[in-house]
């Protein structure tokens, strides 16, 4: 059930208009605020972020728990496909990243430079100050991107289910939330590097089997109990993906990014194959 939900999640991605209905987040900041005024978030950042996350995820599970046998399991499919849904990343990438290629493509080099921050979650210009370094900043969000708005999502649904792909989400738009205190953003910041640190690391060894083994597993290696940010670690991981397929000095910024971009589909592809092997055998 849990396979098909995804298989039908990733087709309606090409739909972005359709899952972009279920994907308002207005009642998060509401409830964030909600549960600010009962509890300070300053004195008890940790208790705070507790309940703002958890009590959101609680309700999916027990919601799945009631339906899970009703009417030959369908509700519990479409609430399934909806959390997934609603946990994919905002935005409809493959256009953002046509116009970042665009805007290259023109040496708009301005219009780039706000695009990558449509590109990360914490929306905020790049601090290039010259082509080398803008590619490298470009390498970096992008995968980022990719792994922020599906692969994480896809990691913790598949391993734990609809809940925790929907706290992962939740924990995202924590960190972008401006509500929060400055305590508590520190708290969100920590939660959410440490759910990534399992998938980012199954990302990068998935990066190794689709682009330069040998490269990419030494720096898997090298950065497994690395705890620099996911954006720093993943960077690394995709430029020894990438070692021989992209000449990384001389290649021109919007041939890295399809680069890149063709990396992440092909990990896509393989991690659809794994998950399918697995629903087969087990």
């Amino acid at each position: 059930m849990e396979f098909l939900a995804i298989v039908c999640g990733l087709i309606l991605l090409y739909r972005p208009q359709f899952f972009a209905i279920l994907q308002k987040d207005r009642w998060f900041e509401s409830w964030q605020i909600k549960i600010a005024g009962t509890i300070s978030l300053t004195d008890s950042p940790v208790i705070g972020t507790t309940l703002v996350l958890v009590l959101p995820v609680l309700g999916v599970y027990w919601l799945l728990a009631f339906f899970e046998d009703a009417l030959f399991g369908l509700p519990y499919f479409l609430i399934n496909l909806c959390v997934l849904l609603y946990a994919f990343g905002r935005g409809d990438s493959r256009e953002q990243v046509d116009e970042l290629v665009n805007d290259l493509n023109r040496d708009d080099l301005q219009a780039a430079f706000h695009d990558l921050a449509v590109l990360t979650v914490d929306v905020s210009e790049g601090q290039a100050v010259d082509v080398a370094t803008f590619t490298e900043e470009l390498k970096a969000r992008l995968a980022y991107s990719y792994f922020e708005r599906y692969f994480a999502v896809l990691f913790w649904f598949v391993v734990a289910g609809a809940p925790l792909a929907l706290l992962y989400r939740l924990s995202v738009l924590y960190t972008q939330n401006k509500v929060a205190s400055k305590d508590t953003a520190e708290v969100s910041q920590r939660w959410l590097w440490f759910m990534e640190w399992l998938p980012l690391r199954i990302v990068g060894l998935t990066l190794a089997f689709v682009g330069h083994f040998d490269s990419c597993v030494q720096r898997w290696w090298e950065l497994l109990w690395s705890v620099q940010s996911s954006q720093r670690t993943l960077l690394a991981l995709v430029n020894g993906a990438l070692d021989g397929s992209v000449e990384q000095q001389t290649a021109a910024p919007a041939q890295v990014v399809r680069t890149v971009e063709q990396l992440f589909f092909n990990a896509v592809v393989c991690w659809l194959v794994v998950i399918a092997l697995g629903v087969v055998i087990f």
